[in-house]
């Protein structure tokens, strides 16, 4: 199986898909409540730009919070479900480290 490959122009399109994703990390936020983080693929805020969230439950599975904040600045391949969430927007979450293929 290959799935989709998404880009930061045409992942609207992929929502409910299985996609493989590259972009570049422009910064990685940590949530309100501590432990939950989204790493921005996208110059903008939370609720608006496409990201990945790391719940606080994987956030150990996929090497620790030191892990997710080294990825800023970096290029990362990732292969995940694209959701739409209501309130949070444009996201692939990641619970297992697997699901990053490469960061350059």
């Amino acid at each position: 199986f290959a799935p989709d490959v998404a880009t930061l122009s045409n992942y609207r399109d992929y929502v409910g898909s299985v996609v493989t994703f590259e972009g570049y990390v422009y910064g990685v936020n940590e949530s309100k409540r501590g432990n939950d983080f989204a790493v921005m693929f996208e110059n903008k805020s939370w609720v608006h730009g496409f990201k990945l969230v790391f719940f606080r439950g994987a956030v150990q599975k996929v090497g620790g919070s030191r892990f997710i904040k080294s990825l800023q600045g970096k290029t990362v391949r990732v292969r995940g479900l694209l959701i739409q969430h209501e309130r949070f927007g444009y996201e692939i979450i990641i619970s297992e480290k697997s699901m990053i293929l490469s960061i350059k």
